[in-house]
């Protein structure tokens, strides 16, 4: 097993944590297409030991343990740690009947009829992807990158039911309206501001691969 060495310098050490936050993204690429993909617990471990494998690797996909607790957040107060792994099994749980109880992906989009089915099936598929971003976010299991992690395994649930991902990092007006989003459904429990910011990001998201791919066209006529 290769010996892991520490970073000499904070650049050194946000160029690794960049390079690992990459390969967590190729990782659920990856997934994401397999037939009947794992969405659960080992892949959202996965996803976070990816990232800090060659960062911390103490923490790298470990959930916090006794005595590891997070102080409150913007709005809520996540459980000790030694509630985590008893509070994600609950999680795992109700994701698991939550997949199960989505209706059949619809087979076509072009009649007016269809197409209203078809959008109510998107944003069900979205609804699931943000409970499961915010519930990450409420019970914190990592020690650090709990962001990150969430919001890759959004893009996990939107991807794997053929739909685009969203946009990973929230910056500026954006980082506000995503932590604003995120304090209705800690008080409410209402997720229609974080759903509705998870579309928008998906049709950046979109509009960006649509321009990438016009730009590759144009250099290859």
């Amino acid at each position: 097993m290769k010996e892991f060495r520490h970073p000499n310098n904070q650049r050194e050490l946000e160029e690794r944590e960049a390079a690992g936050f990459w390969k967590a993204i190729g990782y659920v690429n990856k997934l994401s297409r397999e037939k009947n993909c794992a969405i659960d617990l080992s892949v959202l471990r996965e996803i976070h030991r990816t990232i800090f494998l060659e960062v911390v690797p103490d923490i790298a996909g470990r959930y916090r343990g006794m005595g590891e607790d997070t102080m409150k957040l913007r709005f809520i107060i996540p459980p000790p740690g030694s509630q985590v792994a008893a509070r994600m099994m609950e999680f795992q749980k109700e994701l698991e009947e939550r997949i199960a109880g989505l209706p059949p992906r619809p087979k076509t989009k072009s009649k007016k009829k269809s197409k209203k089915t078809y959008r109510r099936w998107i944003y069900k598929v979205v609804e699931l992807a943000a409970w499961a971003q915010h519930k990450i976010a409420a019970i914190h299991p990592f020690s650090n990158g709990n962001g990150r992690t969430a919001r890759l395994f959004t893009n996990l649930v939107l991807q794997s039911h053929g739909l685009t991902g969203s946009r990973i990092k929230f910056e500026q007006s954006d980082k506000e309206a995503y932590l604003k989003a995120l304090e209705q459904a800690d008080k409410t429990g209402d997720l229609k501001p974080l759903v509705d910011m998870v579309f928008r990001a998906m049709m950046d998201q979109y509009q960006t691969i649509i321009k990438q791919r016009k730009d590759y066209s144009r250099g290859h006529t």
